[in-house]
């Protein structure tokens, strides 16, 4: 009797395409998997011998119920409510109908008169004890005063999922998510079906109850063409050895006969063979340009032709008989991309419903702005595409100066003051939320009369020599920060909030003893308060003025990766520190635990080997911004910044230096703790000086309890005369410093106390000018 083979099993994800794909693709799956684990003797699977393989969606996995009750902790809060409510099910019904009664009331002993009333105060008892024992402490004192279960749940709900508009924001955020989902590098694909699952599931918890969900059928074709390019090559291999299976280019046609491997001419025009002896009448439908995406199936600009299954579906050529690939050389290479006209169709509808601009006939004497489409796609914390955007925006060189705009103002925060309002909310123990407006210029007014040219793609048929006049600000223009700033601060003075003395971009209402922090870069916003109602009321009131795009918990903002915990908010940028890596070919590098060796001694090595000065700078340039959360290699990297107008070999050494500590120290990044106090402390110090030109390079930290949000490392301007007198000049730098923050902290509420300085090297005799000065700065 010969030895029987024993039965691998399928990874999920192929298990998961089979139970929802039809039999054709079932069989291409099981052919594609068996080549990928080298079964070269592969056998010929046919239709009819299907059955030979099992159904693997009738395959059934029976649970069995622990009877532990779930704890709410780091695996988050839809993963725990999903178990509760199977937990307190599992209980008694009626155990879980209390979270869900909205009659419910809680009355005193003498007045639960029937057995009815008992029977529910029975069951919120019980429920209330469970959901309690649930819960962490921070969770628990949340919550705590609460009687019903329903207000318990109710409250858990909002906190940690929002309210119905963010809850919305989040659905289109995974659905956004969903539509970008490919496979990473060298990702499995048991880790691919249970990244996707994931999106899924955050898709039923925070979509819209009128939303229609992806049919099992659509996922599983979304699934198939997120797998790696190179598992359809070995699926190709394999099938050599199955059968030839129309993939749907046996029927394109092209103009270059040199692409074609094989070529049977033919005499007659009528009809046209194909390479499975079929034959057609000749029909031209039509010539447009395409564009491939590797992840996504193949789509026409101009129409969609019925027929064929998503398997056969039809490609087309340009003119010239090339596929268009890559960004657009210009708009018309732009409008053969669907995904681009969407964008761009979107980016015009913003415009209809903010009522940008009017369609007039242009004034004499007037020279109208020109326009063009500036095409981005923007990133999440993973690297995944979010968004794609396409931005129409005046050509502002085109203005005069006095004529067309007057005053510019960019409402930008500095990174200092997103690190304090961070520390301020951990120390507090409010989570921040971020809301993305979107286009925000163009809820600016303007007071000039401006006209600007047709967009590019899209002018008018019948009125194709008229021009806009704009309402409101359009991007590219010197009056759309300002408009927008002024459109913005204004709505927001309107709803109670008082503007910061010192942060123009930092907003503070206090409210019946709860207070609520709003922090504005140009069109992202961030904020937080210690009510969760005043809060809410802020996104509702914000959602019904503006247009928003991205809404939730602050978790990716300005490159800066965040994530807030019950212990704390970390702060890193472990993502532009793979990217850089990546960017400058360092990720193989050899990783030094230094940033800097202790015998490198830089100066402008005027003998040494020139090396490209465009590269030096983008490298300075890269790790000059990941200094916003690494105070680690904020010395060495000025210190090598001094070079970049003639850079040596040894400086570029210097910096390869640094490159390869990150590769050692990616994650590194910044803590706050919550439950920290809000003392200011400080820290300052002085080398003994450059051996070029002895000037001292002072370094200044500032703390906010125990959170780090200031630092800095510059040389001094002048050559001091004693270690002394740079020590001084470092600590005066720190002291200025302490100044802003004290102001800085007083739009947040804080009164903060200044301590006795020890101002001894004043009373000694040092004839210097700059002692004198560094005294009077004290």
């Amino acid at each position: 009797m010969g030895q029987v083979r024993p039965r691998r099993r399928l990874p999920k994800v192929f298990r998961f395409l089979t139970s929802k794909l039809g039999v054709q693709r079932r069989i291409g799956l099981l052919a594609t998997w068996r080549t990928s684990k080298d079964c070269v003797e592969a056998k010929k699977i046919k239709s009819s011998s299907w059955s030979s393989v099992p159904d693997i969606s009738e395959t059934v996995t029976t649970m069995t119920y622990s009877g532990k009750i779930p704890v709410l902790g780091s695996d988050g809060y839809p993963y725990w409510k999903g178990k509760m409510e199977a937990f307190l099910v599992s209980q008694s019904q009626d155990i879980w109908d209390a979270t869900q009664s909205t009659t419910f009331v809680v009355l005193p002993v003498a007045e639960r008169t029937t057995q009815d009333i008992v029977a529910q105060h029975e069951a919120n008892v019980k429920a209330v004890n469970f959901l309690f024992s649930g819960l962490g402490p921070m969770d628990y004192e949340r919550v705590s005063h609460l009687k019903t279960a329903r207000e318990i749940w109710s409250l858990l709900s909002a906190h940690h999922e929002g309210t119905a508009t963010i809850k919305a924001g989040l659905g289109e955020t995974y659905r956004r998510e969903y539509e970008n989902f490919v496979q990473k590098p060298r990702e499995s694909e048991d880790d691919l079906f249970g990244r996707f699952q994931s999106i899924i599931n955050k898709l039923r918890v925070n979509s819209a109850p009128a939303a229609v969900p992806y049919t099992d059928h659509q996922q599983a074709v979304k699934l198939l063409y997120a797998l790696d390019r190179k598992i359809w090559e070995i699926k190709d291999r394999g099938m050599e050895d199955v059968w030839i299976m129309d993939s749907g280019c046996s029927r394109h046609m092209t103009g270059h006969r040199k692409w074609f491997s094989g070529l049977n001419p033919v005499s007659t025009k009528e009809y046209i063979t194909f390479g499975d002896n079929g034959q057609e009448a000749k029909q031209i439908v039509e010539i447009c340009e395409v564009s491939f995406d590797e992840t996504m199936p193949c789509t026409t600009s101009a129409f969609e032709l019925s027929g064929d299954d998503e398997e056969g579906a039809p490609i087309f050529e340009d003119e010239e008989g090339a596929a268009n690939d890559g960004d657009p050389r210009d708009v018309s290479h732009a409008l053969s991309d669907r995904n681009r006209v969407n964008a761009m169709h979107e980016e015009l509808e913003n415009f209809e419903r903010n009522h940008v601009w009017d369609l007039v006939e242009p004034p004499p004497n007037c020279r109208p702005i020109g326009t063009k489409w500036v095409f981005k796609n923007k990133q999440g914390e993973d690297g995944m595409v979010v968004r794609n955007k396409a931005r129409l925006v005046a050509q502002g060189f085109c203005q005069k100066e006095g004529i067309d705009y007057e005053e510019t103002f960019a409402p930008v925060a500095c990174l200092e003051a997103i690190r304090i309002l961070l520390a301020f909310a951990a120390s507090k123990g409010f989570k921040l939320q971020q809301m993305d407006v979107k286009s925000a210029f163009l809820n600016g007014f303007i007071e000039e009369e401006v006209y600007v040219r047709q967009p590019p793609g899209f002018e008018s048929a019948r009125f194709p020599n008229q021009v806009y006049k704009l309402r409101k600000a359009l991007y590219g223009l010197k009056q759309a920060p300002r408009a927008w700033y002024a459109r913005l601060k204004s709505f927001l003075l309107k709803f109670g909030f008082v503007m910061g003395s010192v942060d123009k971009t930092l907003f503070w209402l206090s409210r019946g003893g709860d207070t609520l922090i709003v922090q504005i870069y140009v069109g992202d916003i961030i904020f937080g308060g210690s009510s969760h109602a005043l809060v809410s009321s802020f996104a509702e009131q914000m959602s019904r003025e503006f247009e928003m795009s991205l809404m939730g918990e602050l978790q990716f903002f300005l490159g800066l990766q965040i994530k807030q915990g019950l212990e704390g908010t970390f702060v890193h940028q472990a993502k532009y520190t793979r990217d850089i890596l990546k960017k400058f070919n360092m990720g193989d590098s050899k990783p030094m635990t230094t940033p800097m060796s202790t015998n490198t001694a830089l100066d402008a090595d005027e003998d040494g080997e020139a090396v490209d000065q465009k590269e030096f700078r983008g490298m300075i340039g890269s790790l000059l911004y990941l200094t916003a959360t690494r105070p680690d290699i904020q010395f060495v990297v000025c210190l090598c910044a001094r070079y970049q107008a003639s850079p040596r070999t040894s400086h570029h050494q210097a910096v390869k230096h640094i490159f390869r500590y990150l590769k050692f120290t990616p994650v590194l990044g910044l803590w706050y703790s919550s439950g920290s106090s809000l003392s200011l402390r400080g820290f300052s110090d002085a080398d003994s000086g450059c051996r070029i030109d002895r000037k001292s390079t002072s370094g200044t930290c500032q703390f906010l309890g125990t959170s780090l949000v200031s630092w800095s490392f510059r040389k001094q301007a002048s050559v001091d005369l004693s270690t002394t007198e740079a020590e001084y000049v470092a600590a005066a730098s720190c002291c200025s410093q302490f100044l802003w923050m004290k102001a800085t902290l007083s739009d947040f509420g804080l009164r903060l106390q200044v301590e006795g300085v020890d101002n001894a090297l004043i009373k000694e005799e040092i004839d210097s000018q700059w002692t004198g000065l560094i005294a009077l700065l004290v």
